[in-house]
């Protein structure tokens, strides 16, 4: 949720205006109550100040976890990075095996799907320590998914070890969209400068950013690249630290409704290893970020104020440092709490704390050894968790200054069971919610308290002041009925020295309406505001509508319907009714009133479809299709049967095509056969033998030319050579040649394509020739498979036949043996067959 906070300084009277804007409930959440971390430790703020939890299972836990709990504050289940167990401290169902590393330093982070009250995401970093060679990538960043529904509300993972992107930097922060609802969340890849940046919704996870930093992690000599990634409590920051030889930490502003980076200021330290800097912190505030250099019970905890952070600042000359001991075992971790506190990791039996990270320097009150853990053990790690779902300071909140409007009192903050209202005029209320509405009787100042007493049992009073002003109301008219061309004037008395502002900038107590619409006006004094809108209609403008103009091909009884809300009608042929029934083609119109006697009107055209009559052209210019068309009528829609719809179509096979022509009463039907195409189709047939004579011949229409000069379709020739025709028909033309060998020249002839259509020409596919004995026969199909095979004598021609079925147009493969003159022959080839 946001706010957006006005004040007005008059007469030293403070004047506080409050818009709110309500996402979330602002019940307290109890989401990160339950911390389990390090080697069995815990601890719970469910009490105050908290207290240790001795009944953890994660044992031997070096770096990175995550815990979550219910908005009560019961435990749900907390993970490790590689098993998740549940509220009773057993392994959950299939939960095992998830890709996180208890050794990396946000090993793991759990995320509640919003808009889903039952499922969790986990999401887990790989470690870099388990590869010894640096160039390996590690499993990355997955995520993981619970069902807290199933095993009886244990839990169980549904989803397990889905990957986002190998090689992992350890680094992974989470924080809320601007709407209080969706979640973004943040990790870096290692060996590169990329930032992604993913949004989590009630549909699920998508990758919303790639940001280029500049800065590659994990390229150093050790190519480490450890450290923390945070986002700042409210929202607005990002930082993260990289760990190597030498370290830096990079900060950025960040924008949490469009999930974009900017800003980017680099911190870098020339320390070398094990004094880097690691673990980070935001003050609630975000005034400061709190940061540790050194880890594993070396470290030494820092405050820098984030105004004075510019680019490439060096560390040492801008950082407090706030713990002075150099026996102070500060292991790695900070981690907001849910008391506005920032906990500190001490790598064995104790937590320390900063009691108020939004001081300055020493005034943040830094505990060491505040809180003992009961026999577990801290290590480098605390509970990574939602950084703006941790912590909400309380606020006292207020929406409105005017007298004759109710003020909503709203306190903004966690934990929160009863307050105490004094509405500075006598009156007092008690409330278990954090939210009142109260209505002032007379203008003034007012001092307003709540004593808040929140869930722990402490109290906190919290003040504020607030005038409550009087401003004349602006008697607004109604909504407002005119007809075209009509104006409404508006004049607001004034007799006040008040200010106007309407929704289009005018800044004036008269105006004249011309044109529907809705029209706010705003009145302000020194001290307060008042707004008040009405809308101004044009008549209703009748709205009649008779159809789309359209056509009919056989007598009928039409009906037209003007619609039955009007007051009057006048038809063009006389009548006064709603509906008419008309039976005849022609134009016909209605004008209608309504109440106002505003007027409206409305024509429809009636027509009779024609049957159409198919046209044909044929194409000459590239010779391939026939155009065949009709003439369009209005209100008509085509179907042909070629399924296309237009009033023309373009063919290029011969046949019967048919058209339906259709209004919204009747269709009509006209075909046409295409028995001529365009470009002749000519072939003379494959190359052959001729002994004696033969004849050559085509059946195609058209004008002919052989290459000797005949202008037939048929010629007689008896002599070998190359024999071409030439058709031409409607300017388009086609040829093809021919070439007779003389029965001398060769023993035997095999063709390249035969026809196998019953015209008693090349129906067969053979040997040709003279004393030729054939041994076997072989064909094959395209994909190897035999299709024909002869053994000689009577069978040794094939049909283009396999297994009693024709075979597809297209090229074979042959294998042929066969003796001439008893000389044995093989060969092997491929023919056309041509349907």
């Amino acid at each position: 949720m946001f706010f957006i906070i006005f004040e007005i300084l008059k007469k030293n009277c403070l004047i506080l205006f409050i818009c709110i804007f309500f996402a979330n409930s602002l019940d307290a959440q109890k989401y990160f109550n339950n911390w389990y971390f390090g080697d069995k430790a815990g601890i719970t703020f469910n009490t105050s100040p908290p207290s240790a939890l001795t009944n953890s299972q994660m044992k031997y836990k070096r770096a990175g976890c995550s815990s979550i709990s219910d908005s009560l504050g019961n435990l749900l289940f907390y993970t490790s990075g590689d098993t998740i167990w549940n509220r009773n401290h057993v392994m959950m169902k299939n939960g095992y095996g998830l890709f996180g590393h208890n050794g990396s330093t946000q090993a793991a982070l759990i995320v509640k799907q919003p808009g889903n009250s039952n499922i969790f995401y986990v999401f887990t970093t790989d470690n870099y320590t388990i590869y010894k060679d640096s160039n390996v990538s590690n499993r990355g960043v997955n995520y993981s998914v619970v069902d807290i529904n199933k095993d009886n509300g244990l839990g169980e993972v549904i989803v397990k070890n889905v990957l986002l992107f190998e090689n992992s930097s350890e680094k992974i922060s989470a924080v809320t969209h601007s709407n209080g609802k969706d979640i973004w969340i943040s990790s870096i890849k290692k060996y590169t400068d990329s930032i992604f940046i993913y949004k989590l919704t009630e549909s699920g996870l998508s990758l919303h950013l790639n940001y280029k930093t500049g800065y590659k992690v994990g390229t150093g000599i050790r190519k480490w690249g450890v450290g923390y990634m945070k986002f700042s409590p409210k929202g607005n920051l990002l930082a993260y630290s990289d760990c190597d030889d030498s370290s830096y930490i990079l900060l950025f502003n960040f924008n949490k409704t469009t999930g974009t980076l900017s800003n980017s200021r680099r911190i870098y330290s020339n320390d070398w290893w094990p004094s880097v800097l690691y673990g980070l912190e935001f003050s609630p505030n975000e005034k400061y970020l709190y940061v540790v250099k050194g880890l594993s019970g070396y470290g030494r905890l820092f405050q820098m104020p984030i105004k004075s952070i510019f680019n490439n600042v060096k560390f040492e000359a801008l950082a407090l440092q706030i713990n002075k001991k150099a026996t102070d075992k500060i292991a790695g971790a900070l981690q907001l709490a849910p008391d506005g506190k920032i906990y500190v990791a001490m790598y064995d039996t104790c937590l320390s704390v900063i009691n108020q990270p939004d001081n300055l320097g020493s005034a943040c009150d830094l505990k060491m050894n505040a809180v003992f853990l009961k026999g577990g053990k801290c290590r480098l790690g605390l509970p990574n968790c939602v950084q703006s779902l941790i912590y909400i300071p309380l606020e006292l909140l207020a929406d409105t200054a005017c007298m004759r409007d109710s003020v909503i009192f709203t306190l903004k903050g966690n934990d929160i069971n009863s307050v105490l209202w004094n509405f500075g005029n006598g009156d007092t209320k008690i409330s278990k919610t954090s939210r009142i509405k109260y209505l002032y009787k007379d203008s003034g100042t007012y001092s307003v308290s709540a004593k808040v007493t929140l869930n722990n049992g402490s109290d906190t009073l919290i003040y504020s002041k607030i005038r409550i002003e009087y401003i004349p109301s602006l008697n607004f008219s109604k909504d407002t009925m005119l007809c075209a061309g009509d104006t409404l004037p508006i004049n607001f008395a004034n007799p006040w020295v008040d200010q106007y502002l309407w929704e289009n900038g005018f800044q004036k107590s008269q105006r004249v309406i011309k044109q529907s619409g809705q029209y706010t006006i705003e009145r302000s004094n020194a001290y307060c505001r008042t707004v008040d809108s009405f809308v101004v209609s044009y008549g209703k403008k009748p709205a009649v509508y008779l159809g789309n103009d359209t056509a009919f091909c056989h007598k009928f009884s039409f009906t037209l319907d003007a619609g039955k809300d009007f007051n009057a009608y006048q038809w063009n042929t006389g009548d006064t009714s709603y509906l008419i029934t008309v039976n005849s083609k022609g134009q016909y119109s209605v004008k209608v009133y309504d109440s106002l006697y505003c007027s409206a009107g409305d024509t429809i055209a009636l027509d009779e479809l024609v049957k159409g009559k198919i046209s044909s052209t044929l194409d000459t210019v590239t010779c391939e299709y026939v155009v065949l068309s009709l003439k369009q009528q209005k209100g008509v829609s085509y179907q042909w049967s070629t399924n296309d719809t237009g009033a023309m179509i373009k063919v290029k096979a011969k046949g019967l095509y048919s058209v339906k022509s259709s209004n919204n009463f009747c269709s009509v039907t006209d075909s046409i056969l295409v028995d001529l195409l365009p470009k002749p189709a000519v072939y003379l047939g494959p190359d052959t033998l001729i002994c004696n004579s033969i004849t050559l011949s085509t059946s195609e229409k058209g004008k002919y030319l052989w290459n000797e000069g005949q202008q037939t379709p048929t010629i007689s020739v008896n002599k070998p050579g190359e024999y071409w025709l030439k058709i031409s028909r409607n300017q388009c033309e086609s040829s093809d040649t021919i070439k007779l060998n003389p029965c001398d020249e060769y023993l035997y002839f095999i063709p390249n394509a035969f026809s196998p259509n019953n015209d008693s020409n090349n129906d067969y596919f053979k040997v040709y020739g003279t004393n030729v004995s054939i041994i076997q026969m072989k064909i094959f199909n395209l994909w190897g498979e035999i299709i024909f095979d002869s053994k000689g004598g009577s069978d040794d021609i094939w049909d283009g036949v396999y297994q009693n079925a024709i075979c597809p147009q297209g090229v074979y493969c042959y294998f042929i043996e066969f003796n001439i003159k008893n000389e044995k022959h093989f060969v092997k080839g491929f023919v056309h067959l041509i349907r």
